[in-house]
C-alpha cells in the first residue's frame, strides 16, 4: 500500500522489483521507465496521486562469460569461494579444498544496481539514508547464493569465502560508511587485508571471511588479486593493466614496481549515459560492424554471451559496451564523424537499426571517457620514463573485456595504435588472483608496493585530457 506522494520507484524497489536507476534517481538516464495506465514515465520523477495499474520492465541477468579451467568433478570434501564484487556483477568460484580448480563459476547481478550504476550513485545514496539498504542488499544476496551453494554441494561445510572488491563494495560488506569515499579527501575507513566472521557481519551462514588489501580509495583488492597473477615483463619492459569500467583503474609495472592511478571514465562501458545504452543483457548488441550497407551484428540472446551467437528471433534493444565501442570505430572509420566527433551535415544522430540511434551526446559521451583513460595511460607512462614502444603486453580486465574487438578500441582510439600486436584480455582476473590466494596464501609479494598517482591533481590531466578528446 503506497501512501500519498510516494516516489514510484523506491516502492518497486522496496517491492523487489528490479528496476534500474544508474543516475540513482536523479532523472537522467532514462533507463527506469515503467508503464502508468499504459503510458511510459520515468519512475523515479512519478509521485503516487491516485489508484494506478504499472507496468514494470525488469532488467535482466547480465550475461557472463570465463576463460577459468574447471575440476572435472567434485570429490565431496570441504569448500572454499572465491567471491569478486564488481559493480555491476558479482562472480563466485566454487573451489574444493585441496584441488587446483573450481568446479563451478557462478555471476549474478550486484543488487546494488537498482540504486544506482556506478559507485558514486550509490555514495549518493547512502548519504541520503540508504547505505544500510545498500549493506542488507548485498549481504543478503551473498548470503542466499552461499546457501544454495552449500545445499548443491551435499550440505558441504564452507571453510573459507575471500573476497575482492573495490574500495566502496568491500566497506559495504565490512558495514563501513562509504560517505567520506565520496568527498575530498576521499578516506577510507581501511585499506589493509581483513578478516571477520560472517555472522559478524549479519551472515546467516558461518564461515571464516578474507578479503584481500586494495591500493587507496580508487584502486581497490579487485586490482591487487588481479595483478598478483598476471606475469612479469622482461627486463627493461613494461606491462600495463587496463580495467575498464566507471571509475578505470591502470596500473604499469616493470619487474619491480608498481604504480597505479584511477581514471574517471563515468558508466558509458556499462551502458550508462547512453541514449541507446544498456547492460550486457538479452538483446544488447555486443559486436557490430558494417561493410557498404551490410550490417552485421551479434545480440545477446542469452543470459550466458558464450551462447549468444546472432539469431534471428532476438530484437535488438540497445548497445552495451562492447558495441558501443565498435559503432564509434565504425563511424569514424566511414568519416561520419570527423577526427572531432561531430556527426556529418550537422546530424543530431545516426540511426543504426529501427528503434536504436546513437545520438551526438552519446558520442561526446565515449569521448570523454576514453580521453580520459588515454591521458591515464600516457601520464603513467611518463612518470615511469618510458614510452609505447617499451611496453611488453598490455592487459585488459573487466566485464565487458573479453568480447572487446582490440581493432575497434584501436579505430576509436580507446587504446594507442601501438598497443595493436600487444594486447590481450583476462575478464576474470580478479577471480583468477584469488583462487591463487585460496590455493596458496599469497597475493603480491609483501615487498612489492603499489604506488597511486592522483591524476586529477597532476599538472598534464587536463592537457592530456583535451589532447585526447578528437579521433586521431
Amino acid at each position: 500500500m503506497a501512501k500519498y506522494g510516494q516516489n514510484l520507484l523506491h516502492i518497486l524497489q522496496n517491492a523487489g522489483y528490479n528496476i534500474p536507476s544508474y543516475c540513482g534517481g536523479r532523472g537522467q538516464c532514462g533507463k527506469c521507465l515503467v508503464e502508468v495506465d499504459g503510458k511510459k514515465v520515468l519512475s523515479c520523477q512519478y509521485k503516487i496521486c491516485s489508484d494506478i495499474d504499472v507496468r514494470v520492465f525488469e532488467e535482466k541477468n547480465i550475461a557472463t562469460f570465463t576463460d577459468i579451467s574447471f575440476a572435472p568433478k567434485y570429490f565431496g570434501g570441504e569448500l572454499n569461494l572465491a567471491v569478486d564484487i564488481g559493480t555491476t556483477v558479482i562472480s563466485i568460484a566454487v573451489l574444493e579444498k585441496g584441488q587446483s580448480y573450481p568446479v563451478e563459476l557462478i555471476s549474478i547481478n550486484n543488487p546494488q544496481i537498482k540504486y544506482g550504476a556506478d559507485v558514486i550513485s550509490r555514495i549518493s545514496y547512502a548519504v541520503k539514508g540508504g547505505q544500510k539498504i545498500l549493506e542488507d542488499t548485498l549481504i543478503s544476496t551473498l548470503d542466499d547464493k552461499i546457501s544454495n551453494i552449500i545445499k548443491k554441494y551435499n550440505n558441504a561445510k564452507i571453510n573459507l569465502v575471500a573476497f575482492a572488491a573495490n574500495t566502496v563494495m568491500l566497506h559495504c560488506l565490512f558495514r563501513e560508511n562509504i560517505a567520506p569515499l565520496g568527498t575530498f579527501p576521499y578516506k577510507p575507513k581501511f585499506l589493509n587485508f581483513r578478516k571477520e566472521s560472517s555472522k559478524k557481519l549479519g551472515f546467516i551462514n558461518n564461515f571464516e571471511l578474507v578479503a584481500l588489501p586494495s591500493v587507496n580509495s580508487f584502486v581497490g583488492a579487485d586490482i591487487v588479486s588481479g595483478l598478483s597473477i598476471l606475469p612479469k615483463p622482461q627486463k627493461g619492459k613494461y606491462n600495463i593493466l587496463i580495467d575498464l569500467g566507471t571509475n578505470a583503474e591502470i596500473v604499469i609495472f616493470n619487474d619491480d614496481t608498481y604504480l597505479s592511478t584511477s581514471s574517471s571514465a563515468g558508466p558509458c562501458f556499462e551502458g550508462g549515459h547512453i541514449s541507446c545504452g544498456m547492460s550486457a543483457t538479452k538483446g544488447a548488441i555486443y559486436s557490430f560492424s558494417q561493410k557498404g550497407g551490410i550490417v552485421d551484428c551479434k545480440v545477446i540472446a542469452s543470459d550466458n554471451i558464450e551462447k549468444c551467437d546472432a539469431k534471428n528471433d532476438v530484437i535488438p534493444k540497445g548497445l552495451c559496451g562492447t558495441g558501443l565501442i565498435d559503432v564509434i570505430a565504425f563511424l569514424y572509420d566511414s568519416g561520419t564523424i570527423d577526427k572531432t566527433g561531430a556527426l556529418k551535415n550537422g546530424q543530431t544522430s545516426y540511426t543504426l537499426m529501427h528503434g536504436i540511434h546513437l545520438t551526438q551526446q552519446d558520442i561526446r559521451t565515449y569521448q570523454l571517457a576514453k580521453a580520459a583513460i588515454r591521458a591515464g595511460i600516457q601520464i603513467l607512462l611518463e612518470e615511469m620514463l618510458t614510452t609505447e614502444q617499451n611496453i611488453e603486453t598490455v592487459f585488459l580486465s573487466g566485464g565487458i573485456s573479453s568480447k572487446i574487438s582490440i581493432e575497434s578500441a584501436i579505430k576509436s582510439t580507446l587504446i594507442p595504435a601501438s598497443f595493436y600486436n600487444k594486447t590481450q584480455s583476462i575478464p576474470n582476473s580478479s577471480i583468477l588472483g584469488l583462487l591463487n590466494y585460496l590455493k596458496t596464501s599469497k597475493y603480491l609479494d609483501s615487498k612489492e608496493k603499489i604506488y597511486y598517482l592522483d591524476l586529477a591533481s597532476h599538472p598534464r590531466f587536463q592537457q592530456y585530457f583535451i589532447k585526447n578528446i578528437n579521433f586521431a
